[in-house]
């Protein structure tokens, strides 16, 4: 983790296949930036007053990102939300009423992640406008063919 000389944190940077990093970025709470390649054009991706906490991003080659998103910085249940590389078509995708993990972004706009049904874990799809939401794998373990 890199602290900077003002006391911010930065973490858990990505990179696609187009140069454009992404990463947390921490002052009074967990957000999304991004820059180049070679540090240029930094810009903070999500706002604090609209979400608090900002986690976990995936992202893709078209310059969307999916990531966990919390309302408030001491909320039970986080949410899937999306934005734009640049900063635009920031979107809560799915509401949830509990947390979500492990995602992953096509370059098509699917989002695959882990979601929960009680205590149980699961697969699950939805596209990033919110569209097509769908548990993959449930019930019964597969059994080997």
């Amino acid at each position: 983790m890199e602290i900077s000389s003002n006391g911010s944190m930065f973490q858990n940077p990505l990179i696609n296949n187009e140069g454009q990093i992404v990463y947390q970025c921490f002052d009074y709470s967990a957000e999304l930036c991004r820059m180049n390649n070679d540090g240029s054009r930094v810009i903070r991706l999500t706002d604090r007053k609209i979400i608090q906490f900002a986690t976990d991003p995936e992202i893709n080659k078209t310059g969307k990102l999916v990531f966990e998103c919390y309302k408030e910085f001491s909320a039970e249940f986080s949410d899937i939300c999306t934005v734009n590389t640049d900063g635009s078509g920031f979107l809560t995708v799915k509401l949830t009423n509990d947390h979500v993990y492990n995602f992953d972004l096509n370059d098509e706009g699917r989002i695959v992640y882990n979601c929960k049904d009680g205590d149980n874990l699961l697969i699950c799809i939805i596209n990033s406008d919110g569209s097509g939401f769908k548990e993959l794998v449930s019930g019964a373990y597969p059994s080997i063919n």
